[in-house]
């Protein structure tokens, strides 16, 4: 294990114990592309998709999944959904991982793609925000709230909601990330559902709405392009929001921006572009989470020239190297976890920090088009 870690540079040496974690990162696949010699399941559940939502609830183990849609044979080309279902025993590295299908109560969601969803644990709320039902057809600026989202003991229940404010304008492939501290919801990017990309940044206040009425606010003119399908994460405990990827009509991107004082609290919100070394490949809709422990974002797949399923850590990730503020304190640093799934883009990704697991789901895992409905487990294990 010591050559493993002198091997990832001197710069990153003061945290060897973290990147080890990394290094011996073990997939368990749960689906019908499993990679010979691992452990692997066929897990009856939703039909494949990609460009869904998908979010964790870690006091169940949930993984809760929404809309999204197929190219697979399997359904209609095209099929654009608004179902909602759980992973129970999500992040275990288990047979006992099953599909159910949740029978929310209330009028759903339009069927929809290139939504946004966050979640709060302590309310079990599930916030659903824009989406489209395909391309060049109309997005939506929607809000919805799913209630007791996670099904345990009662029913889930769709309320739409009206906020108040003036709503950021119709979108689909943004991303949205989550403050539990102040229940704030930070939207940035996304398009017009045809040829406009959007760099703007907006706060929905009282996210959930169980601290008063849902409210939006537009925080800060956009420096990075207008984007879609790239990697947002959120740091509660430095309030910034860390960017990479994604792609507009003529441009696929790898640059990294951090956005200071990103919940609109603080101070005055600013982008700040890192130059992080070693870069991995232009890519659009790869997943990632960010790991406040370590401060460092972690990207799985996407698509560069072709289907990826590669994984990346970016450390000193949120800009903070220490106290002070740098823009080139980071590096990436490309991370071989045994065998790993196919190359795919437009799957979705949770992490558990309890358990140190990331689990995707999803995505579409050829050029053409071809949607898969795998789970697979990437077990961080732990090394002293």
């Amino acid at each position: 294990m010591k050559r493993t870690c002198a091997i990832l540079g001197s710069n990153v040496m003061n945290r060897k114990k973290d990147l080890c974690r990394v290094v011996i990162a073990v997939w368990v696949f749960l689906g019908a592309f499993a990679g010979v010699g691992m452990a692997q399941w066929s897990l009856r559940g939703p039909l494949s998709r990609s460009a869904h939502t998908a979010v964790l609830d870690p006091t169940s183990g949930r993984m809760i999944v929404f809309g999204g849609f197929t190219t697979s044979v399997d359904a209609p080309p095209l099929t654009h959904f608004n179902d909602v279902w759980y992973l129970n025993g999500a992040t275990n590295v288990s047979v006992t991982s099953s599909w159910t299908q949740a029978k929310p109560k209330g009028s759903p969601p339009s069927a929809r793609a290139g939504h946004s969803a966050i979640y709060n644990p302590a309310s079990n709320r599930m916030v659903v925000f824009g989406g489209s039902a395909g391309y060049a057809a109309p997005c939506n600026n929607e809000l919805w709230i799913l209630e007791n989202a996670n099904g345990v003991g009662a029913a889930p229940k769709w309320v739409p909601v009206t906020p108040a404010g003036t709503p950021p304008s119709a979108r689909g492939g943004h991303r949205a990330v989550y403050n539990p501290a102040n229940n704030t919801m930070i939207v940035f990017g996304g398009n017009d559902c045809f040829s406009t990309y959007y760099n703007d940044t907006w706060i929905l206040q009282n996210a959930d709405g169980t601290t008063g009425t849902p409210t939006w606010s537009f925080l800060t003119v956009g420096v990075p392009f207008g984007r879609i399908g790239h990697v947002q994460a959120y740091d509660p405990t430095t309030n910034r929001m860390i960017i990479f990827g994604g792609a507009n009509q003529t441009t696929f991107f790898n640059d990294a921006w951090v956005l200071i004082n990103a919940d609109g609290t603080g101070g005055l919100a600013q982008w700040v572009g890192l130059l992080p070394t070693g870069a991995p490949c232009a890519r659009e809709v790869p997943s990632g989470f960010y790991d406040p422990v370590t401060n460092e974002l972690v990207v799985f797949g996407g698509y560069c020239s072709a289907p990826m399923n590669d994984k990346w850590v970016l450390t000193d990730a949120n800009g903070n190297s220490g106290s002070n503020w740098c823009t080139d304190c980071g590096t990436w640093i490309p991370v071989s976890a045994g065998t790993a799934p196919l190359g795919r883009f437009g799957h979705t990704a949770v992490f558990d920090s309890g358990k140190n697991r990331m689990t995707i789901f999803g995505g579409e895992v050829q050029a053409n088009g071809l949607s898969t409905d795998t789970v697979s487990v990437l077990s961080l294990a732990t090394a002293d």
